[in-house]
């Protein structure tokens, strides 16, 4: 185990750690301390993976080297998924 120094903590922060001890949630503080750590660590790869993903799709869309679609061609798209969606949405009432 690591020796690290000893961290000052809030009131509050104190008063958090010791319900939760407490509660029989965790066995000390360090346990605490500890699976906040974990969770952060896990939250920064999630994001991480997030961020690689959404560079991969830009990525992507900069070197696909098909045509784009002018912008009369894309309101006519999104005026046919809404007629289409208008269509339904009276069937399902019917």
């Amino acid at each position: 185990m690591a020796k690290v120094e000893t961290i000052a903590v809030s009131t509050k922060t104190g008063d958090n750690l010791r319900r939760m001890v407490e509660a029989g949630n965790y066995a000390s503080a360090d346990d605490v301390i500890r699976a906040g750590l974990e969770a952060l660590a896990e939250k920064a790869a999630a994001e991480a993976d997030d961020l690689a993903w959404v560079k991969a799709r830009i990525r992507a869309s900069v070197d696909d080297t098909r045509p784009g679609y002018s912008s009369e061609e894309v309101r006519r798209h999104i005026d046919e998924l809404l007629i289409r969606a208008e269509g339904r949405r009276r069937d399902s009432a019917a």
